[in-house]
């Protein structure tokens, strides 16, 4: 069976916002300080999504995981969820998930090539 070969999306909605896609390589990450412990970055402020990339080696199934999962910091902060909120309420992570769940199904659908790149068997390496 053929890999699954997906471009790798360059930009996403998520709410009213265009965040781009930085997909960085090592050196270029070192250069720009950025965070030495982190795979990824995400800056609301800019509408930026930075995602460290490690070596040719490294299966895109993980660049997938970390781009869903910078993307699920952006909706968090599309829909203005504060610590304090959480912790007003009995069941935080019922709260957190019910809110999160429409705000990544829109990210979804509005992104056709982004749900493609995350669906494809990430079995590939570039």
């Amino acid at each position: 069976m053929a890999a699954n070969r997906v471009s790798r999306p360059d930009h996403v909605f998520i709410g009213n916002h265009t965040y781009r896609i930085e997909w960085v390589d090592v050196q270029e990450w070192e250069e720009r300080r950025l965070a030495d412990d982190a795979d990824a970055m995400t800056h609301a402020r800019h509408q930026t999504i930075q995602v460290r990339l490690y070596s040719q080696h490294t299966m895109e199934s993980h660049y997938q995981e970390v781009l869903l999962h910078e993307i699920t910091h952006a909706c968090w902060d599309s829909t203005m969820l504060t610590h304090a909120d959480l912790a007003a309420q009995e069941d935080a992570e019922e709260f957190v998930i019910s809110l999160q769940s429409p705000a990544l199904l829109f990210v979804l659908k509005q992104n056709p090539e982004l749900t493609k790149y995350l669906m494809s068997d990430g079995t590939v390496t570039r």
